[in-house]
């Protein structure tokens, strides 16, 4: 794939669903929290024990994106992956 990816979203949710993600990150896990882009997927990561999503799941949904939870590889700390659907390239007439 050439250029930058673009996803085809509700941007108020998407607001609302990254938001969620780095206040639960920095309430239920510890410091640092980081937050990487790459493409249309966005990654939340915090170095505590806790998670606390269940509106942010939803919204995920809504918007058609893909949210993954898993705990990181590293001493403590949960992963947030957010994946936005990807907005279909329009065909050269």
């Amino acid at each position: 794939m050439t250029g930058q990816p673009v996803a085809e979203t509700d941007p108020r949710r998407l607001d609302r669903i990254v938001t969620n993600l780095i206040l639960n990150a920095h309430r239920h896990g510890a410091a640092p929290v980081e937050v990487m882009v790459d493409g249309t997927t966005i990654v939340v990561r915090d170095h505590g024990p806790g998670l606390g999503l269940g509106l942010t799941i939803g919204q995920a949904q809504v918007i058609g994106a893909h949210l993954t939870l898993t705990n990181a590889n590293t001493p403590g700390g949960a992963v947030a992956t957010l994946e936005l659907p990807r907005q279909t390239p329009a065909t050269p007439t």
